[in-house]
């Protein structure tokens, strides 16, 4: 009769615990159902916007800020979320992402992210830091950003690092730093961004068939360089 009582409340204790159990995963289940739906719903956002980004800026921004928690999103979301929002704020004056928030997108563009991009985000936070009355970490990522701008030829970009770190040395009244560097963003902005694209192939065929029909080499030569240069000036 014991080991039966004993049993039964084995029996019982077990049946209990798997019902709690299974309560518990389902909760589980459910809340992570509804994060998902939620973080689809805010990437949909994200994309909207980004569809917005020339036509309709203010109307972006307003999706862009319908975007609760940015940083709890994937790191790649985020990333896109902070150059977004670091975009709108240069074409139509809007508040930067938080210093925290650039830097989760700094790390992501640091792995995944182009020279220029890089640069890109490295120039928010230092406008970021800035903002936050803090000049010394303002200009090590001007530093940074107009160093990835000039290796990647992105001279427009390198231009504008450089006017903002004249304002970090005007800030700190160093106003012949300052004239420097707005000397040198005058500078970037005089010289083209180069784009590189494959020309080679386009020039070799030319000069081949320019053989074929027996021009003079001189002349092909001359045309092919021509031919080099104005495909230089189109792109």
């Amino acid at each position: 009769m014991r080991n039966n009582s004993f049993l039964c409340s084995v029996k019982k204790r077990w049946s209990m615990d798997n019902i709690k159990s299974i309560i518990v995963l389902l909760f589980f289940w459910l809340a992570a159902g509804c994060t998902s739906s939620e973080i689809q719903k805010e990437v949909s956002l994200i994309n909207q916007a980004e569809s917005l980004l020339q036509s309709d800026p203010h109307q972006a921004h307003a999706l862009l800020d319908s975007v609760k928690y940015p940083e709890e999103l994937s790191m790649k979301q985020g990333a896109r979320w902070c150059m977004l929002v670091g975009k709108l704020a240069d074409s139509i004056s809007t508040p930067l992402p938080y210093t925290y928030q650039l830097n989760l997108a700094d790390k992501y563009f640091q792995r995944h992210g182009s020279p220029t991009e890089q640069a890109q985000v490295k120039l928010y936070l230092g406008r970021a830091y800035m903002d936050d009355s803090n000049p010394e970490k303002a200009m090590q990522f001007y530093c940074d950003a107009l160093e990835l701008a000039l290796s990647d030829s992105a001279f427009n970009l390198a231009g504008y690092v450089c006017t903002y770190m004249a304002d970090v040395y005007t800030y700190q009244d160093a106003y012949l730093l300052a004239k420097d560097k707005s000397d040198e963003a005058a500078k970037c902005f005089k010289k083209p961004t180069i784009k590189k694209v494959k020309r080679m192939p386009i020039l070799i065929w030319v000069n081949n068939m320019l053989f074929q029909i027996h021009w003079k080499r001189p002349i092909v030569i001359f045309f092919t360089q021509t031919l080099s240069c104005l495909l230089l000036e189109i792109v």
